[in-house]
């Protein structure tokens, strides 16, 4: 970035004899490349991304959220597709709405809080993944992730507009005000920051597996947040 927080576009190729990882966030690439090193495969550092993007690029991606993969097998060009995006919650229902004559959702519930939210899937999907095809386990892939939640990371560019344009939305909601602004104000260009609760979340998913998060006190909380919200 340049003096005024700008995002620099030149100079930003990279080339690699073992792979290339290539993400919006440096951090991230760092991660996924690094996994490659310490002899990982793709599937390994895919998910180590996906982890290490949940935490600095989390307007973006996140455990909260999902996605699909795709996975190309060079030996024989057999390829899978993977659907780990979020579903809707059992217990949602179409009179949980309030619409207009022609159906159309009045309010911007569908939108923001709590029942604009479905039942992540990117924890079960990245660990299915990591389970069938990685070579590594589950804590050489996460823990990245955790250091960089612990230790924190710079603000971008992008993240910090991201963050002005939403600032009405962040502070409906003080859990998230309470990471994401720093005295009531988006955070600048090149700032740190951590979030060690989203740490520890993922020590638990390295500790007890997909079950740490769709079960017990992560879940709990969850329910919890999204009801209130």
């Amino acid at each position: 970035y340049d003096a005024n927080g700008e995002m620099i576009r030149t100079d930003r190729g990279a080339t690699g004899k073992i792979g290339v990882v290539s993400t919006s966030k440096v951090e991230a690439s760092r991660i996924g490349a690094n996994i490659l090193r310490k002899g990982g495969n793709a599937i390994d550092a895919a998910v180590a991304v996906g982890f290490a993007l949940g935490v600095c690029e989390p307007q973006s991606s996140g455990i909260g959220g999902g996605g699909f993969m795709i996975v190309r097998f060079a030996k024989t060009g057999e390829t899978k597709f993977i659907d780990f995006r979020e579903i809707a919650p059992k217990g949602a229902t179409p009179d949980m709405w309030d619409v207009d004559k022609n159906g159309k959702v009045i309010s911007d519930d569908k939108e923001f809080g709590g029942k604009s939210t479905g039942v992540p899937g990117s924890v079960k999907g990245f660990l299915y993944v990591l389970d069938k095809y990685g070579n590594l386990d589950r804590k050489a892939v996460i823990q990245p992730a955790i250091d960089l939640a612990k230790n924190g990371y710079k603000v971008s560019a992008i993240m910090n507009m991201d963050m002005k344009n939403q600032l009405n939305n962040i502070k409906k909601y003080p859990a998230t005000a309470k990471i994401y602004l720093k005295n009531g104000k988006p955070y600048k260009v090149g700032d740190i920051i951590k979030n060690p609760d989203l740490a520890k979340t993922m020590e638990k998913i390295v500790k007890d597996g997909e079950k740490a998060f769709y079960e017990g006190e992560v879940a709990e909380a969850i329910v919890k947040a999204t009801v209130a919200a």
